[in-house]
């Protein structure tokens, strides 16, 4: 396994290489669940104990996750993903460790669509 992060450009897909878990951000789901106060409450304290973030991108990862708890419509919640998809772009290697943090979480996964796909 190479030590190398691609993100695949325009197709949400980040992977570590040939072996690894392959991440794909999914934009085209019809409509997006709401994300409840207790997966909020877990997601956040997920991201305060990662190491691997500094503390202006953990307040900012927050503040998205928290703005996706608070959206009602669509377009909102589309805001939402939008800002989450840039914020994972420029992370560069650090996008796996928060994808795994959110995929475990179902609803926050669900809102980001975020799916794990095993590679073949």
């Amino acid at each position: 396994m190479s030590g190398k992060i691609e993100v695949k450009s325009s197709t949400g897909i980040v992977s570590t290489g040939a072996y690894a878990i392959n991440t794909i951000i999914n934009n085209n789901l019809n409509e997006t669940p709401s994300i409840s106060s207790a997966q909020v409450t877990k997601a956040i304290k997920r991201i305060n104990v990662m190491n691997e973030l500094t503390k202006e991108q953990k307040e900012y990862l927050i503040s998205i996750v928290n703005d996706a708890k608070t959206a009602e419509d669509e377009v909102a919640k589309q805001s939402c993903k939008n800002s989450f998809q840039s914020f994972m772009k420029g992370l560069g290697k650090t996008s796996e460790k928060v994808l795994s943090i959110f995929a475990d979480l179902a609803t926050v996964a669900a809102f980001f669509s975020i799916g794990i796909a095993m590679p073949r």
